[in-house]
């Protein structure tokens, strides 16, 4: 008998490794990811950094109608991107029959890792920062369950399947 898994939208903080975490996830259930980004980049043929210069309230537009046609073909794994909880009517197509995971990782790592050069922290920490404390809320109250990325992406894609068969007993 297949084992049910559910249908999985990751959301959290640009670099927290919400695609990484995704795809490793995917790969190891045997189903199909979708990279909301990857997606939007593909459909206008631009780079998000691009999109955005049209304002943020256009990207959301934009990424509001790609977040409606990904779940129609419905890959098992959706990796969001970090500004998706700004829109509830996101948050609410993206909760309908899904499991929202906040992928958690911690803001030194995330500074460490990330390009600071995408236009919402235009070269400046301090806004990283602002930005979480924005958003923390918005990730706790979509979110049904929060994962710590702190370490070995494997051990987390682990920590996550061992949640998901929780779930499932």
């Amino acid at each position: 008998m297949d084992r049910y898994i559910p249908d999985i939208a990751l959301i959290g903080m640009p670099g927290s490794g919400k695609t990484t975490i995704g795809r490793l996830l995917a790969e190891r259930l045997q189903v199909d990811f979708c990279d909301v980004d990857e997606y939007i980049e593909k459909k206008y043929h631009d780079k998000i950094r691009n999109l955005y210069k049209g304002g943020e309230e256009h990207f959301r537009e934009l990424e509001t109608e790609s977040i409606r046609e990904i779940v129609n073909y419905s890959p098992k794994i959706i990796a969001t991107g970090g500004g998706v909880i700004k829109s509830k009517e996101n948050m609410d197509v993206l909760g309908e029959n899904r499991l929202i995971l906040f992928i958690n990782r911690p803001m030194k790592e995330i500074i460490r890792d990330i390009d600071i050069t995408r236009p919402l922290f235009n070269n400046r920490e301090d806004k990283i920062y602002r930005l979480f404390k924005e958003r923390y809320h918005l990730y706790k109250k979509y979110s049904q369950m929060e994962i710590i990325n702190s370490g070995n992406i494997d051990l987390v894609v682990e920590n996550i399947i061992l949640e998901l068969n929780k779930l499932m007993i």
